[in-house]
């Protein structure tokens, strides 16, 4: 259980104002890594991105 750490936290109704502070906390956690693993993330979100684009361009054509 050292791997996580238990924090009080208010969670907004409102979906943009959760979208936003869900966005400033990935970006605060993402220059907490170290360059390489700042870089493996980009690869691995990429390659996610990618395949996410794939399969919905596939889908909306109607090539099931």
């Amino acid at each position: 259980m050292n791997d996580f750490m238990l924090k009080p936290d208010i969670e907004p109704r409102d979906p943009y104002q959760k979208a936003f502070k869900d966005c400033m906390q990935a970006l605060q956690s993402f220059s907490e890594l170290s360059p390489q693993l700042q870089q493996q993330l980009f690869n691995e979100l990429s390659r996610y991105v990618a395949m996410n684009n794939l399969f919905n361009n596939l889908y909306n054509n109607g090539m099931r």
